[in-house]
């Protein structure tokens, strides 16, 4: 299994975990990850695109974009996928981002919904 999925799989388990051991931002910072690293494990594997040329400056919100380009110009999905894809993805991310940045309390419900979300994005990114 190639290294950035099996990181991918590893962050998907972990914030299953984390959630049930009622540890909400940590989860939903692993579940946005684990959305990441599948992200860039789709560019590489299925548009060969270099791990090395993605970057390492303003790749969240870079990548994703890039992705969705990639697979509108190629068909692997249908455009209402892709409209659920890019929602998912979004959603995950600002949820990761009021998790790890802002002075809020985090719930079950709402680590729940972006573990939820991810599988969903997880899901559809095996489509491709």
């Amino acid at each position: 299994m190639p290294q950035l999925l099996k990181k991918s799989n590893e962050n998907f388990q972990a914030a299953q975990f984390l959630l049930k051991k009622n540890l909400y931002a940590s989860s939903i910072h692993c579940s946005y990850y684990s959305c990441f690293q599948r992200v860039k494990h789709c560019l590489n594997t299925k548009y060969n695109i270099a791990y090395a040329s993605m970057g390492w400056s303003k790749v969240h919100s870079q990548l994703p974009i890039k992705l969705y380009k990639n697979i509108k110009s190629n068909n692997h999905l249908s455009t209402v996928e892709l409209s659920i894809l890019r929602r998912h993805i979004d959603k995950c991310k600002y949820f990761r981002l009021m998790s790890d940045y802002e002075p809020t309390s985090i719930d079950f419900a709402r680590a729940k919904n972006t573990h939820t979300l991810c599988k969903k994005t997880h899901h559809l990114l095996s489509k491709i």
